[in-house]
């Protein structure tokens, strides 16, 4: 694939059962971005340390974009609002206007600033690229609001990699402060959880009540001695209540034993999402 514009949101230890190390990994996104042609160019995250690491050896144009007043593109004044956020686009110092988003998640500010960054690239009116901003209300499977009842809400997400996993948390914590966070976790695939078992540890250490589901194989064969209980060894670290939850065994009663004022993240790029709609029929 040769692209015109190159977006890189970040760089992580993601898919290594495929590219085995960091820097195989690395010097992918390098390959991808030096194809860029002439008259193209890069769009660059700025505050991921995994894309500052290749900016030395990227030979074609580019621009950054980010939370750090460093970046090409950035946002200021950042006010939270009940559907997201409001903010100003400064674009190489200089303030083009105000957005705002009706999506949650401080790394939804970020993707902003890239489409910004792209639209003013193609040299589509600011004002366009403000209204469809502005129209978006989000994806399937991130952040999606599934339901509410009884003072309980149900929200989804496809995050399955533990930096993933952190900034919906975080979003989830910012949108409802008062609200206890219960989250469904399902791991996806054996090699991913090998790999990446101990840094699942920290990422859950805002939740209120984990829940660990077994691991979602995607095709793969089972690995010997790679379960979901490596994962939990590693929450317990730093968050107590972390538990195995078998929803054929234990849906009904959980679902009962929900209070209102919570809020109950069904996580993981598996079939975790189809939880939701059961335990609101038990409600």
């Amino acid at each position: 694939m040769s692209p015109t514009i190159a977006v890189v949101t970040n760089i992580d230890d993601d898919h290594l059962d495929h590219y085995g190390k960091m820097e195989v990994l690395n010097q992918a996104f390098v390959d991808h971005v030096n194809k860029v042609p002439f008259y193209g160019c890069s769009i660059l995250c700025g505050d991921d340390s995994g894309v500052q690491s290749i900016l030395g050896k990227i030979q074609r144009q580019y621009y950054t974009y980010g939370l750090d007043s460093k970046t090409n593109i950035t946002a200021r004044n950042i006010v939270r609002t009940d559907s997201g956020y409001k903010f100003n686009i400064v674009y190489n110092n200089k303030n083009i206007g105000q957005i705002k988003l009706n999506v949650s998640g401080r790394h939804n500010i970020q993707n902003a600033l890239a489409a910004v960054c792209c639209g003013i690239e193609l040299d589509i009116p600011f004002e366009k690229i403000k209204n469809a901003l502005e129209e978006f209300s989000g994806v399937s499977r991130r952040l999606e609001f599934k339901g509410e009842t009884k003072g309980i809400i149900f929200l989804d997400d496809y995050g399955h990699h533990p930096t993933e996993i952190i900034s919906t948390l975080k979003a989830v914590r910012e949108k409802y402060p008062e609200r206890k966070s219960i989250v469904i976790f399902q791991p996806h695939r054996f090699t991913r959880t090998k790999i990446l078992h101990k840094k699942f540890g920290p990422a859950f250490k805002d939740a209120d009540m984990v829940k660990l589901m077994e691991i979602y194989p995607a095709g793969e064969k089972s690995i010997s001695g790679i379960s979901s209980k490596l994962i939990l060894k590693e929450i317990l670290k730093y968050n107590k209540n972390a538990s195995i939850f078998n929803p054929a065994k234990e849906l009904e009663k959980f679902a009962m034993d929900l209070k209102p004022n919570t809020v109950v993240l069904t996580l993981g790029a598996g079939d975790v999402w189809k939880l939701d709609e059961k335990i609101i029929e038990y409600l």
